[in-house]
C-alpha cells in the first residue's frame, strides 16, 4: 500500500472520521474534524484541496454518510448547532448547508443510510436508534425507532440491520423489514465484549466485527449464512496483540471478500478472506509510526473511491490519500488426513524456490501471500507422507485455494530408560520426546520410558531433566518392531532455579527509582498478564527472580512497582567454562511491555567473558512476552569459553511519562549445560535447496558429527533425505544398465572374460576401486567438491 498525499488541512483540529462521495467527475473525501466537517476535492489524488467546510458542535466523535448528492453529518457534540446536518453536493466546490434535524434526538453516534430504500438509521442518539425515511432528502420524516439496548454502530441492507452493541459486548442481526417493529434475529458476544462496528460481505454470508478493546482488539469474521442463530466464528485477525482496532469494512472489489480497517497505532490494514478461516494481510499502511498502541492514529477508512484508491484519517495527522498495490496474491488452502478427511494441525507447507515456512492452523487451514506464478509446494506433517503438489497459477491480485491429502505413516514404539552417566544411577522425571511429533513421555523411578504410536521413519529423540544435560539420538523406526533407545546425562556445568540466592548480584551500576531485581515468590499484577503470579520451576519450586515485588493484592496498581526511572540489571555470579566443549545457556523469561497507554521499555540479556568489563546482546525484547519461555543460546558463538563468564539481565523503562508506562522483567530455572552433538555449521549449504539451512544440509567441515558418514551431521544427523540424481549418477546408472545388457548377451564386461582371453578380467576389484578413487581425484580437481542436491 504506497501513500499518494497526506495532508493535514486543519492541524489545530483533530480529525475523526471520514467517507466520500463523486459525481463522475469530481471526487471528495469529507472528513470530520474536532469543530465541523471538511469537504476535500480528491479529483487529484496527489494534491488534496479543501473546497468546503461546515461548522458543528465541537465533538472528538463526527460521522458522515453520502446520498443521492446529500452528506449527512452527525456527531455528539450539543449546543445551538446540534442534531442531524443536511449538507447539499449538487455543486461540490460549494457544499452548503440546508438543514439540521433534530426531532427526538439531539446527540448521535454514528449514522448509516440504506440507500436502496432511502432510510437514515440514527444509532447511538441520546433517545436509542431513529429510522428516517429521506423521500425528501431535505426534510426527513420519522418512521421508526428502537430503544431496548443502545446501538454504537450499524449497517442495514435487504431489510436486514447488523446492530453493534458496545455498551453490552454483543452483536445482533435485525429484521427491518418493518422500521417500526424491528425484530431480533440472532444476539452473540463478541470476543472482549467491546462490539464496536460490523460489516457484511456482498452476498451476506460473511460477517467482519471489531471489538475496539485495548489491549487487544480483534478483529473478527463470522459465517452468516444462517442469520437466525448464532454463527459459527471462522477466524480472527490481530496483527498486533498491544494495538487498538476501530473500524472494518468489506471492500467492494469484485468477486472478492477483502477487508480494510483503520486500526489506530498500526494504521490502514487490508486482507484478503479467500479462505475465511485463515485472513491473509494484502498491504498496510501506518499512519503513525511513532507508536502501534493506545487510541492515537488512524481513525477512519474510506475504500470505496471507484478508482481503487483508498482515503483514511489519522486524528493527528489528518488526510492520507492511499493506494493498493497488489504484488502478488493469497496462497491457501487446508492440509487434511487422506484416511478420515480432518485437517492436520500443525502441517507445513513450503513453496518451492521461496524462503517462507507456513504452519497450518488447529484446523489444518493455511493462509500466506505470495508472489506471483506457478505455485509448487511441498506439504509435509509430522507421522504424514509429504506431498509435493503444483498447486496452480497466482496472478497480480488473484488468489489459488487448494485441498491436499496427506497418508498417515503406520506406528510403533519407542522405549528405552535414561540414566545419569558418572554412576549409570536411573534418572526419574526426565522428559522424553519425539522432536517431529512432539509426542513425549516421562521416565519412572527406574528411568525407564515409552512412547507409542510413533509413525515410522526417522526420527530424532531427545531427552531433557532440569539438572542434567540434554540428550538426543536419531532413530529408525520400522513398522512392526519397537525401537529401544538409551541415555546417558552428563551432570550439567550450573543448574539453578533460584529457590536459593547462588552468587546473583544487583548490578552496581543500576539507575531504576523503582521495580528493581529481587528473588521472592512473585504476586501477580492484572490478574498474572502483567507480573507473574508462579516462579517457573514445579512445585515445590517457588521463587523467580523479577523486577519489584507489588503489595500483596492482586488488585492493586500495576504501577506501584514495575521499572521505573531507569534500568535495572542482575548480574550472574562469575563462572569457568574453560572444560566445556560446546555449552549451551537455557533460562526462562517473562517480559511485559506493551501495557498502558504506552510502552514500557526493553529486556537485555547480555554475556561476557572477561569478568563484565565488556558485554555482547545476545537478545533485546521490547513486544510483549508475558508467559514462561525457555530460550537458548550456544554460548561459543557469542564469548571466550574461559573462567570470567558472567550473564547480565538489564530490564530498562523508558524515561518520559513513567506513570503511564508498564515494564516488568522476570527469569528462572537458568542452566549451562553441554551440548551433545554440534549445532548446524555457520555458513553451510543450502544443499536441499528449500531456502533454509537446516539439519538436513551438510556440514562437511565438521565430519566428528557426522555419524553414519553420509555428508550430513548436526542435531538431525540421519535425516531422511532423497538425492537427486545428478549427471554423474545418471552416466553411472547408464553403464550399469549396459553392462548388464553385455552380459545378458554374452558380450565382455568388467567381469566377463574377453574372448581369446580365457580367465582374465578387465580390472580386479581392488583395481577398480582404485581407478574409481583416481577418477573422483580428477573429477574434484576440476570441478571442486561434488555437492549432492537432495529433495526437500
Amino acid at each position: 500500500m504506497v501513500l499518494l498525499s497526506n495532508v493535514d488541512l486543519r492541524p489545530s483540529d483533530s480529525t475523526s472520521d471520514i467517507w466520500g462521495y463523486n459525481n463522475g467527475t469530481t471526487f471528495l473525501a469529507i472528513q470530520g474534524s474536532l469543530n465541523g466537517t471538511l469537504f476535500v476535492d480528491v479529483t487529484d489524488p496527489y494534491s488534496p484541496v479543501e473546497v468546503g467546510y461546515i461548522d458543528g458542535p465541537y465533538s472528538d466523535w463526527r460521522d458522515i454518510k453520502t446520498y443521492q448528492h446529500y452528506a449527512y453529518i452527525v456527531t455528539e457534540g450539543a449546543g445551538p448547532l446540534a442534531g442531524m446536518q443536511i449538507v447539499d453536493l449538487s455543486d461540490p466546490f460549494n457544499p452548503t448547508l440546508v438543514n439540521t434535524y433534530s426531532t427526538n434526538f439531539t446527540t448521535t453516534h454514528n449514522i448509516w443510510i440504506d440507500a436502496d430504500r432511502g432510510h437514515a438509521w440514527l444509532v447511538g442518539t441520546d433517545n436509542g436508534t431513529r429510522i428516517l425515511d429521506l423521500a425528501d432528502p431535505e426534510n426527513p420524516v420519522e418512521i421508526g425507532s428502537w430503544v431496548i439496548r443502545y446501538v454504537h454502530d450499524i449497517y442495514v441492507k435487504n431489510e436486514i440491520a447488523y446492530f453493534a452493541e458496545i455498551a453490552n459486548g454483543i452483536h445482533e442481526i435485525v429484521d427491518a423489514t418493518n422500521p417500526a417493529s424491528l425484530q431480533i434475529l440472532s444476539t452473540w458476544a463478541t470476543p472482549t465484549g467491546a462490539t464496536h462496528n460490523s460489516w457484511p460481505n456482498s452476498d451476506f454470508t460473511l460477517l467482519v466485527t471489531t471489538d475496539e478493546d485495548s489491549p487487544g482488539g480483534h478483529v473478527t469474521v463470522y459465517d452468516i449464512t444462517d442469520k437466525t442463530s448464532t454463527p459459527p466464528k471462522l477466524a480472527e485477525y490481530e496483527p498486533d496483540p498491544s494495538a487498538v482496532v476501530h473500524n472494518v469494512f468489506f471492500d467492494d472489489v469484485p468477486g472478492a471478500d477483502r477487508a480494510v480497517m483503520s486500526h489506530y497505532g498500526l494504521g490502514v490494514r487490508y486482507i484478503d478472506l479467500q479462505r475465511p478461516s485463515v485472513p491473509v494481510e494484502m498491504g498496510a499502511y501506518d499512519t503513525r509510526p511513532s507508536g502501534d498502541s493506545g487510541y492515537a492514529g488512524c481513525w477512519g477508512v474510506y475504500p470505496y473511491d471507484p478508482r481503487g484508491y483508498i482515503y483514511a484519517t489519522d486524528i493527528q495527522s489528518g488526510l492520507f490519500v492511499l493506494e493498493l498495490l497488489t504484488t502478488g496474491g493469497p496462497f491457501t488452502g487446508k492440509v487434511r488426513d487422506a484416511s478420515t478427511g480432518a485437517g492436520i494441525a500443525g502441517a507445513t507447507v513450503l513453496p518451492l524456490g521461496g524462503s517462507a515456512l507456513i504452519t497450518a492452523n488447529a484446523q489444518g487451514e493455511f493462509g500466506y501471500y505470495a508472489d506471483p506464478g506457478e505455485m509448487v509446494a511441498r506439504f509435509s506433517a509430522p507421522g504424514y507422507q509429504s506431498n509435493i503438489v503444483a498447486a496452480g497459477e497466482i496472478l497480480l491480485g488473484t488468489g489459488v485455494d487448494i485441498e491436499v491429502d496427506l497418508l498417515p505413516l503406520p506406528t510403533t514404539a519407542v522405549t528405552g530408560t535414561v540414566v545419569r552417566a558418572a554412576d549409570q544411577a536411573p534418572v526419574q522425571g526426565a522428559v522424553v520426546t519425539v522432536i517431529e511429533t512432539g509426542q513425549n513421555a516421562s521416565t519412572d523411578a527406574a528411568g525407564s520410558f515409552t512412547i507409542g504410536n510413533v509413525a515410522i521413519g526417522q526420527r530424532l529423540v531427545s531427552v531433557d531433566r532440569m539438572g542434567y544435560s540434554g540428550d538426543q539420538a536419531t532413530v529408525l523406526l520400522k513398522d512392526g518392531v519397537v525401537e529401544v533407545v538409551d541415555f546417558q546425562l552428563l551432570e550439567p556445568a550450573l543448574v539453578d532455579n533460584l529457590e536459593i540466592n547462588s552468587g546473583w548480584t544487583l548490578d552496581p551500576a543500576s539507575t531504576a527509582s523503582t521495580g528493581n531485581w529481587v528473588r521472592q515468590d512473585p504476586i501477580g499484577t492484572a490478574a498474572g498478564s502483567i507480573q507473574p503470579e508462579n516462579d517457573h520451576t514445579p512445585a515445590p519450586g517457588i521463587y523467580a527472580f523479577f523486577t519489584g515485588q507489588g503489595p500483596n493484592d492482586e488488585r492493586a496498581d500495576p504501577e506501584m512497582a514495575d521499572v521505573d526511572g531507569g534500568t535495572t540489571a542482575l548480574l550472574s555470579p562469575i563462572l569457568d567454562l574453560s572444560a566445556l566443549g560446546n555449552p549451551t545457556l537455557t533460562y526462562h523469561r517473562w517480559f511485559s511491555t506493551n501495557v498502558g497507554l504506552m510502552d514500557g521499555g526493553t529486556m537485555r540479556v547480555e554475556l561476557s567473558d572477561d569478568g563484565g568489563s565488556s558485554w555482547t546482546t545476545v537478545e533485546l525484547l521490547n513486544t510483549d512476552a508475558n508467559s514462561w519461555t525457555p530460550v537458548s543460546f550456544a554460548l561459543a558463538d557469542y564469548v571466550t569459553l574461559n573462567d570470567q563468564f558472567q550473564a547480565r539481565f538489564a530490564c530498562e523503562a523508558i524515561p518520559e511519562m513513567d506513570q503511564q508506562r508498564l515494564l516488568e522483567c522476570a527469569i528462572d530455572d537458568i542452566e549451562i549445560t553441554q551440548e551433545c552433538r554440534a549445532r548446524v555449521v555457520p555458513g553451510g549449504i543450502d544443499s536441499d535447496y528449500d531456502g533454509w539451512l537446516d539439519p538436513c544440509d551438510p556440514c562437511p567441515f565438521d565430519p566428528v558429527d557426522d555419524i553414519d558418514g553420509d555428508g550430513l551431521c548436526a542435531d538431525a544427523d540421519n535425516c531422511a533425505v532423497r538425492r537427486q540424481p545428478g549427471p554423474g549418477r545418471r552416466r553411472r546408472r547408464r553403464h550399469r544398465r549396459r553392462r548388464r545388457q553385455l552380459l545378458r548377451d554374452g558380450q565382455p564386461g568388467p567381469d566377463r572374460p574377453r574372448p581369446g582371453r580365457p580367465g582374465r578380467r578387465l580390472r580386479s576389484r581392488p583395481r577398480r576401486r582404485r581407478y574409481r578413487e583416481r577418477a573422483r581425484q580428477r573429477q574434484r580437481q576440476r570441478h571442486g567438491p561434488r555437492r549432492h542436491r537432495h529433495l526437500p
